[in-house]
């Protein structure tokens, strides 16, 4: 989970610096959301969450450069019932700044 959320939170340095992968990059990340990670040998449900809100820390400094929005603003807003009350913050942000109401 460490390496997937370091590269999660990391990507938007490429998608800055390489507007052509912008689209790969976003598809790569929004696999995190169904993927599953283990803590001390068991299934860890709070490792995928805290992927997630990467993700929304990393989608909100490239959004603007995204095509195809669609995907990730249903993925931010299904983040808004996250159990884990700072990445629900984090999507509630995301949908303010960018007015996806």
């Amino acid at each position: 989970m460490i390496t997937a959320s370091n590269i999660v939170k990391s990507a938007w340095k490429i998608a800055l610096a390489k507007p052509s992968l912008v689209e790969k990059i976003v598809r790569e990340i929004l696999k995190a959301e169904k993927a599953a990670y283990e803590s001390k040998g068991e299934s860890s449900p709070e490792c995928n969450r805290i992927v997630c809100g990467h993700a929304i820390d990393s989608f909100f400094r490239f959004y603007e450069k995204i095509k195809n929005k669609k995907p990730v603003t249903d993925f931010v807003k299904r983040q808004i019932n996250n159990p884990r009350s700072s990445v629900a913050k984090k999507a509630e942000k995301f949908v303010k700044k960018f007015e996806l109401n």
